[in-house]
């Protein structure tokens, strides 16, 4: 995680208290402290670079894929710690090819193809929609 920080390291006070806060807010980064990365499962790698890119205090931050090559219990990980970066006042911007993973993370969705909007409404009423099933869910909800 100082990796991420080296942006504010001159400021050892502000680098120590936002170690502490992520720490609190991640409590598996002080668990795995003296871990190696590869050590870590997926999940825990993605909790650990989501720690190291919110040490700069970013207003916006975004997420490619998050959940690619996870297990469930991994993209759980990941959803509570997405929902974390939420609470910390951090605007998420996420690409998601999990549709519902990625709606019930969301405010407002956009379903892409090949570079054009195809739908673009709020989170919960594009998981409504029965084209929306149709096209991501096997035509059930």
């Amino acid at each position: 995680m100082l990796v991420g920080g080296h942006v504010i390291r001159k400021d050892k006070a502000r680098l120590r208290r936002r170690i502490a806060e992520l720490t609190e807010a991640f409590p598996i980064i002080a668990e795995r402290a003296g871990d190696k990365a590869a050590e870590l499962s997926g999940g825990q790698r993605r909790i650990v670079e989501f720690a190291r890119c919110l040490i700069t205090e970013p207003q916006v931050i975004l997420l490619d894929e998050p959940t690619l090559g996870l297990d469930p219990r991994a993209s759980s990980l990941v959803f509570d710690s997405t929902q974390m970066m939420q609470r910390l006042g951090v605007t998420v911007l996420m690409v998601e090819q999990n549709v519902r993973f990625g709606l019930k993370l969301a405010d407002h969705g956009l379903v892409m193809e090949r570079g054009r909007v195809l739908l673009s409404d709020s989170s919960a009423a594009l998981l409504q929609r029965p084209d929306m099933s149709a096209m991501f869910f096997g035509g059930g909800r």
